[in-house]
Protein backbone atom coordinates (compact mmCIF):
# COMPACT_ATOMS: atom_id res chain seq x y z
CA UNK A 1 0.00 0.00 0.00
CA UNK A 2 1.53 2.95 -1.05
CA UNK A 3 2.00 6.11 1.03
CA UNK A 4 0.22 6.41 4.23
CA UNK A 5 -2.75 3.99 3.48
CA UNK A 6 -1.61 1.89 5.97
CA UNK A 7 -2.68 3.30 8.86
CA UNK A 8 -6.36 4.15 7.38
CA UNK A 9 -8.08 1.13 7.88
CA UNK A 10 -10.79 1.60 6.20
CA UNK A 11 -9.02 2.09 2.85
CA UNK A 12 -7.00 -1.42 3.64
CA UNK A 13 -10.55 -3.01 4.40
CA UNK A 14 -11.73 -1.14 1.11
CA UNK A 15 -8.49 -2.86 -1.03
CA UNK A 16 -8.15 -6.39 0.26
CA UNK A 17 -12.66 -6.08 -0.96
CA UNK A 18 -11.81 -4.61 -4.01
CA UNK A 19 -8.78 -7.55 -4.48
CA UNK A 20 -11.22 -9.80 -3.48
CA UNK A 21 -13.31 -9.52 -5.53
CA UNK A 22 -11.56 -9.77 -8.45
CA UNK A 23 -9.94 -12.47 -7.07
CA UNK A 24 -6.30 -10.79 -7.02
CA UNK A 25 -4.93 -11.32 -3.75
CA UNK A 26 -1.29 -12.44 -3.11
CA UNK A 27 -0.21 -15.21 -0.80
CA UNK A 28 2.75 -15.88 0.62
CA UNK A 29 4.20 -19.61 0.64
CA UNK A 30 3.54 -20.12 4.08
CA UNK A 31 0.00 -18.55 3.64
CA UNK A 32 -0.90 -20.79 1.40
CA UNK A 33 0.81 -23.65 3.27
CA UNK A 34 -1.48 -22.81 6.18
CA UNK A 35 -4.39 -22.99 3.71
CA UNK A 36 -3.84 -25.90 2.68
CA UNK A 37 -3.15 -27.36 6.25
CA UNK A 38 -6.76 -25.74 7.47
CA UNK A 39 -8.86 -26.95 4.13
CA UNK A 40 -9.12 -23.61 3.51
CA UNK A 41 -10.22 -22.46 -0.80
CA UNK A 42 -9.02 -19.68 -2.31
CA UNK A 43 -12.80 -18.84 -3.39
CA UNK A 44 -13.52 -19.21 0.59
CA UNK A 45 -10.85 -17.00 1.19
CA UNK A 46 -11.85 -14.48 -1.29
CA UNK A 47 -15.74 -14.92 0.18
CA UNK A 48 -14.39 -14.12 3.93
CA UNK A 49 -12.74 -10.97 2.71
CA UNK A 50 -15.82 -9.34 1.41
CA UNK A 51 -17.12 -9.32 4.73
CA UNK A 52 -14.01 -9.26 6.87
CA UNK A 53 -13.82 -6.05 9.09
CA UNK A 54 -9.80 -4.89 11.09
CA UNK A 55 -10.02 -6.25 14.75
CA UNK A 56 -6.65 -5.10 15.58
CA UNK A 57 -3.54 -3.29 13.81
CA UNK A 58 -0.04 -2.94 14.20
CA UNK A 59 1.79 -0.17 12.05
CA UNK A 60 4.64 0.02 13.90
CA UNK A 61 5.44 -3.40 13.50
CA UNK A 62 8.98 -4.25 13.04
CA UNK A 63 7.91 -6.86 10.04
CA UNK A 64 5.63 -4.06 8.50
CA UNK A 65 2.28 -2.93 8.61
Amino acid sequence: MGGSDYRDLEKIVERLREQAEKESIRLTIHGHQEMVAENISYAALCESLLESQVIESYPEHQRGA
